[in-house]
């Protein structure tokens, strides 16, 4: 029944639910690219391409490939506060290693920047360069 409540209370487009956090695996990267559904077929992103939070289709960020929400408001405040949120990012620069998708939108939904699967990557390349100072 709360299921039913909560999907009452955000403005949704068939399976378009604005302010929610979409995921698609890019292929040509091999990492996840991470968004914030935005009007019905857009996208606010973080785009290494053009350096910036931008605003795109959901083609150009999807790149042909199978997209999920990893993130759906509640509430239409809730929907309205990620949305405004991510709107305010728009234009502000694209960093690797401090500011990018995954940073941003976890900035949007809980308001801590954080990247997990860099902090996967570091942790991984921790490893492997201790493993290559005891074997080496």
């Amino acid at each position: 029944m709360a299921e039913g409540w909560e999907n009452m209370n955000r403005i949704q487009y068939g399976n378009w639910i604005p302010g929610g956090v979409l995921r698609v695996f890019s292929q040509r990267r091999g990492v996840w690219h991470f968004g914030i559904a935005a009007g019905l077929g857009m996208v606010m992103h973080a785009s290494k391409e053009r350096g910036r939070f931008v605003l795109t289709t959901f083609a150009e960020f999807s790149e042909g490939q199978h997209v999920d929400y990893t993130w759906l408001p509640t509430t239409v405040q809730q929907q309205q506060a990620a949305l405004n949120r991510a709107e305010s990012q728009i234009g502000k620069p694209f960093y690797l290693l401090t500011a990018n998708c995954e940073d941003y939108v976890n900035w949007i939904i809980t308001g801590v920047a954080r990247s997990p699967q860099r902090e996967l990557f570091g942790v991984a390349g921790l490893v492997l360069g201790l493993l290559a100072c005891m074997l080496g």
